[in-house]
Parts: C-alpha cells; sequence; structure tokens
C-alpha cells in the first residue's frame, strides 16, 4: 500500500462520520430507526479503527487528530439530538458536549495545539455506550432501566473532562509563560553580556592612542636631549 493511502484512509474514516450524521439525524426524524442505527455502528466502528490504523502506519497528523476531534463532537451531538424527544435526561449530556467542543476550540485557538486526555476518551466511551442504549430502546426495552444510571454516569464523566481541560489550559498557559520568561532572561542577559563586552572595547580604543600619545612623548624628549647634546 502506498503512503498516500495510509493518510488518506485513516481521515476518510474519520470524514465519515461527519458525513453519517446528518444522514442519520434524518434518518430518526422519519422515524428509520433500522437503517439510522446501522449507520451508527458502522460510524463507531470507523471510531474504533481510525485512530489505530494511523499508528499502525505511523501516519498520524495533528490535521488528523483534530479532525478526529471534530467528527466525535458533532456525531455525538447528532446522536443525542436523534434522542431527545424521547429521554429528556440526554440534554444535559448535550448542553454539556457543546460547551466541552467549544471550550476545546477556544485551547487550540489560544495554544495552538490539542492534546486528547484520557478522562476524555473515557467521557466518549460513556457517551457512546449511552447513546447505543438510547436507539436500543427503539425495539427492545430490556436495557431502559439502566439508561438512566449511564445517563447519570456520563454527565459526571463530562463534569470531570471539563474540569481536566480546564487543569490542562491553566498548566499549559503557565509552562508558557514559565518558557517565555526564561527565554527573555537569557536575552537580557545575552545583551548584558554584549553592551559590557562593548564598553571593553570602547575601553581599550581610548587608552591605546594615550599610550601612543606618551611614548611619542617620550621619544620626542629624547630626541630634544640628543639634539642638546649637539
Amino acid at each position: 500500500m502506498s503512503p498516500k493511502a495510509k493518510v488518506i484512509i485513516p481521515n476518510a474514516l474519520t470524514l465519515s462520520r461527519l458525513i453519517f450524521t446528518p444522514i442519520i439525524i434524518a434518518l430518526g426524524i422519519t422515524k428509520n430507526y433500522k437503517i439510522a442505527l446501522i449507520l451508527v455502528v458502522i460510524a463507531c466502528i470507523t471510531d474504533m479503527f481510525d485512530g489505530k490504523l494511523a499508528r499502525r502506519w505511523n501516519t498520524v497528523t495533528e490535521t488528523g487528530a483534530k479532525l478526529d476531534a471534530i467528527c466525535d463532537k458533532i456525531f455525538a451531538i447528532g446522536l443525542i439530538a436523534c434522542l431527545l424527544n424521547k429521554f429528556s435526561i440526554f440534554i444535559p449530556l448535550i448542553v454539556l458536549e457543546v460547551i466541552i467542543g467549544l471550550f476545546n476550540l477556544f485551547i487550540y485557538y489560544k495554544i495552538k495545539k490539542t492534546k486528547s486526555l484520557m478522562i476524555g476518551k473515557i467521557k466518549t466511551t460513556f457517551l457512546f455506550i449511552t447513546i447505543s442504549l438510547g436507539f436500543s430502546t427503539l425495539f427492545t426495552n430490556i436495557f431502559i432501566k439502566v439508561i438512566p444510571g449511564f445517563a447519570v454516569a456520563t454527565l459526571n464523566i463530562q463534569i470531570l473532562t471539563f474540569i481536566s481541560y480546564i487543569v490542562y489550559f491553566y498548566d499549559t498557559i503557565k509552562n508558557k509563560q514559565i518558557e517565555e520568561t526564561i527565554v527573555k532572561d537569557k536575552e537580557e542577559t545575552r545583551t548584558k553580556v554584549y553592551d559590557i563586552e562593548e564598553e571593553e572595547k570602547k575601553k581599550k580604543q581610548k587608552k591605546e592612542p594615550k599610550e601612543f600619545s606618551s611614548d611619542t612623548k617620550i621619544l620626542k624628549n629624547l630626541k630634544d636631549i640628543f639634539l642638546d647634546e649637539d
């Protein structure tokens, strides 16, 4: 397989979730739940394999990581939106997911980099399990009693995720300020050393003419002495 294909395939799997999202929402609105659920399962499988393939082929890129995070957020929000009429307990989930997504964009805007935290991955897993259980009630009520528990657990993990991203942002900004201070101190020290060296050079240059003038004066005196003797 060509190196180009190894880059394209993981990103194509990631983008497929973005493409599936409006289709799943439309199918949910029109009550074509079976087809919607099939697409949900396919989308979840792509989420499992895009990252694994990129790591296996050593084609992990910052663009791919950003794309994966954005597609996951949009996909999850779209799926929750399909279930809001059936489960009002999902409303806080969609609100927090939007807040976390917007805060991640804010972090990237401020520090120009993204990082996937372990708590965020756990949150995504719980979220997709809860969504899957919600979709399962369209066909059977076997899992309907455990959905509120999973929803509450997911909500708590979302809150922890949001707090973790706040801490990560604060620590990153703090470390960045420390690095900038160190660089600034080094520059100031380098400037001071340069100024001292320049000052020493100037002093040296000022001393040399004086020494030359003194030597000239001695030679003149010696000349005068010899002349007087003559």
